[in-house]
């Protein structure tokens, strides 16, 4: 086969591939369409496979100290913030606000509830901070909570009080 006759061959498959790009079937484009505008009527059961070097140890955020835990956490559990590398964003508030003095952060709730339905409260943030702060509980990182005034002399006051018991 001369190198003309090649080259002729190759042009007209390629023309004959472009020209079948103008043919689809418009069916596909039309339920795609009809998907994203209608809304979903039953509830969606939704599912995440996470790939995992270890057995987390726990999941429970107060308790967790490993890596591979905290991915799974990271992905199920939500707090009033959350760190996007590059800024701050609220998650379970609409806003917050900081005092003058920088000493006071006030925080105002998003309309949230607990899988089960119920109404998620300031009080749950309250027990949440202060059960990590319980020496009973042996919170690893319960440090952190430190810095909110009162919070080392908190769990220092518990710590007497089980002694005494």
């Amino acid at each position: 086969m001369s190198k003309r006759r090649i080259v002729a061959s190759i042009l007209a498959g390629l023309v004959g591939l472009m020209s079948l790009t103008g043919c689809q079937d418009t069916r596909v484009d039309d339920k795609i369409d009809q998907m994203v505008e209608e809304p979903v009527k039953e509830p969606v059961k939704q599912e995440m496979t996470w790939n995992m070097k270890a057995e987390p140890k726990t999941l429970d955020p107060q308790r967790n100290s490993a890596i591979s835990a905290g991915h799974v956490i990271n992905n199920t559990f939500s707090g009033l913030t959350r760190d996007y590398g590059d800024e701050i964003r609220p998650e379970l508030i609409e806003r917050f606000e900081v005092s003058k003095d920088q000493l006071t952060y006030t925080f105002y709730l998003k309309e949230s509830k607990w899988s089960d339905g119920s109404p998620l409260t300031a009080h749950d943030f309250e027990y949440s901070w202060k059960r990590a702060l319980d020496p009973a509980h042996n919170i690893e990182y319960a440090f952190q909570l430190f810095y909110i005034k009162g919070g080392q002399a908190f769990m220092k006051e518990l710590e007497l009080l089980m002694k005494l018991q």
